[in-house]
């Protein structure tokens, strides 16, 4: 059932519309945020199916906010992308509880197949 709700978290405009249109096209409802802040403090935290977010994040970054979510949301899968890409960082997100971590830039096939993993 894909009319599940799906965060997007990017400081990037261009990535952040870039998975918006993507997801949506999938039958997707999205929740787009530019601050990990904003994200944990929506109205919809509770609705969330899943959640993309980037590491390098001003304030909260992405690892933090995984671990935040896990603890106050633990069955909400957690989609990690990064710009510095490194197999410890790739490392540490899946011992952390990530279901993928994604370099950037990404093809969109790619977060498609993400989210096969948990659809």
């Amino acid at each position: 059932m894909k009319s599940q709700l799906i965060f997007i978290l990017d400081d990037d405009d261009a990535v952040r519309n870039a998975l918006d249109s993507c997801i949506r096209s999938l039958g997707f409802k999205v929740g787009i945020f530019y601050s990990a802040e904003k994200l944990l403090n929506s109205d919809q935290l509770d609705e969330v199916f899943c959640v993309i977010s980037d590491v390098q994040m001003p304030g909260i970054n992405g690892f933090e906010l995984l671990s935040i979510l896990q603890q106050r949301k633990p069955a909400v899968p957690v989609i990690l992308l990064s710009a510095f890409y490194e197999d410890c960082l790739k490392n540490k997100a899946l011992n952390m509880g990530a279901i993928e971590f994604i370099s950037k830039p990404f093809c969109l096939s790619i977060i498609i197949n993400a989210l096969d993993k948990v659809t």
